[in-house]
């Protein structure tokens, strides 16, 4: 049980993170995420995204390939 999104990010990361280890997440992400790492002493590693569209709206779209070669080199406990 939590009180929402936010909670549930933060037993998450406080049970999996160690300190010293490393959190993937987006360049763009939600400020809350690159905060939480810390906290456990773990650092974020950053994937961009692309900027496009979806059904003709303005969005962050996920560029896969990227994000593996980062999770290759950088071998992260968690990917958000």
């Amino acid at each position: 049980m939590s009180y929402g999104s936010e909670d549930i990010l933060k037993q998450l990361i406080h049970r999996y993170v160690m300190r010293g280890d490393k959190i993937l997440i987006p360049k763009e992400a939600w400020w809350y995420y690159k905060k939480v790492a810390y906290e456990v002493g773990g650092f974020n590693v950053e994937y961009p995204m692309i900027k496009g569209k979806i059904d003709g709206i303005d969005s962050y779209l996920y560029d896969v390939d990227k994000m593996i070669s980062i999770y290759d080199r950088e071998r992260p406990r968690v990917v958000i």
